[in-house]
């Protein structure tokens, strides 16, 4: 089961299979490559980056990353990708005991996310203070 917010429409759980362990060498963005990756063929779209892939008794599995998609709008095509929850595990332990990962890692963790300071509108909606300038 993959959990997400595809295409901002709030909570969804989409389902499908596990399709490949392992897959290396995925070229997510331009300059960044993703190894070891849980390849599911549950429906991830834009959204959905960073939500759960649980089996299905709900233990967590692996955290939705990216898909491969044949268009320029970037629609599922079956192709999603996790990280596996291990190595997110040992990503963790080391960012919190150290503050970064051991030098033997060659990858350089990012976690894919953006953000920036939320409208007053949606701020007022969500029972936000005001932002003092």
């Amino acid at each position: 089961m993959a959990v997400g917010n595809p295409l901002g429409l709030g909570s969804t759980v989409t389902v499908g299979v596990i399709s490949a362990l392992n897959r290396h060498n995925l070229q997510v963005e331009e300059g960044r490559k993703l190894d070891g990756a849980i390849q599911t063929d549950a429906a991830i779209n834009r959204g959905n980056s960073g939500g759960a892939l649980a089996d299905i008794n709900g233990r967590l599995i692996g955290i939705n990353t990216a898909i491969l998609s044949s268009t320029p709008s970037g629609g599922s095509i079956g192709l999603g990708f996790s990280i596996p929850v291990n190595t997110l595990r040992r990503v963790a332990r080391d960012l919190i005991a150290n503050g970064k990962t051991p030098t033997i890692v060659r990858r350089q963790p990012w976690l894919g996310i953006s953000f920036g300071a939320v409208p007053q509108n949606k701020g007022q909606m969500l029972g936000l203070p005001p932002i003092a300038v």
